[in-house]
């Protein structure tokens, strides 16, 4: 195996967070395979969960210190997929909609 070679980079100047910031979007289900592939050509700065499928509710989950740039890149989404962000309190879990027998 061969040695990581030295990037040329500089170190990170803050430590790296120990937890991850969500939000929540809602978006026609329709729309969701390119709302996926939007935020995965952003360089994956999130990823998503889905909630619920049928009404198409989705977790984001991203680090803390890329916030201003998931708002940017969300937003120039916003052009191309229409979709709306659900705020929440961050003091307890978000569930989906129980499933229907």
């Amino acid at each position: 195996m061969r040695p990581l070679q030295n990037t040329g980079c500089p170190p990170r100047r803050h430590a790296r967070p120990t937890w991850s910031e969500r939000l929540y979007v809602e978006i026609a289900p329709e729309r969701m395979a390119l709302f996926r592939f939007l935020l995965e050509a952003r360089g994956h700065l999130a990823y998503f969960t889905v909630l619920d499928r049928r009404r198409a509710l989705v977790r984001v989950v991203f680090s803390p210190d890329m916030a201003a740039e998931l708002e940017q890149g969300l937003s120039e989404m916003a052009e191309s997929v229409p979709f709306s962000i659900i705020r929440t309190p961050h003091d307890g879990p978000v569930t989906s909609t129980p499933k229907r027998p």
